[in-house]
């Protein structure tokens, strides 16, 4: 399924070669290995020329770290001031130079941003005149 859908995604993007193709949200049901080597059969073929994988933990990272190389470029994970536990994949990925991209990076996902949680970010974006959105992606 992951290299129908990456042809389906090149497809749409009118392209031979997609630049970042994600392993985006693993299926439980299926083996993390087997994934990530289709994924590398997906750029060994030229249909992607980088990788990034979702959700992952630092085992997974790890694993597709040592089957992709350098090949895998990022790993995109939530994470926000409201919610700090994928810290471990954020240091990983920098000890494997690998882009950490912060999943909701604001903390409002699935709930409202916890007002109080915040107020210290607020604060500063009033005494600087921006926005606490700013403050919080600055962080």
């Amino acid at each position: 399924r992951l290299r129908r859908d990456a042809k389906l995604s090149a497809e749409a993007l009118r392209t031979d070669q997609i630049d970042l193709l994600y392993l985006h949200r693993p299926d439980p049901k299926v083996e993390y290995e087997g994934m990530v080597r289709t994924l590398a059969g997906i750029l060994d073929d030229g249909l992607a020329r980088t990788a990034g994988i979702s959700n992952a933990n630092p085992d997974q990272i790890r694993l597709a770290h040592s089957i992709l190389g350098d090949r895998l470029v990022a790993v995109q994970n939530q994470f926000s001031p409201g919610f700090l536990s994928s810290r471990p994949e954020l240091e990983l990925c920098g000890e494997l130079g690998l882009a950490f991209v912060a999943w909701s990076p604001l903390g409002g996902y699935r709930r409202p941003l916890d007002e109080d949680a915040f107020a210290a970010f607020q604060r500063i974006a009033d005494a600087r005149g921006i926005s606490r959105a700013q403050v919080i992606l600055a962080w």
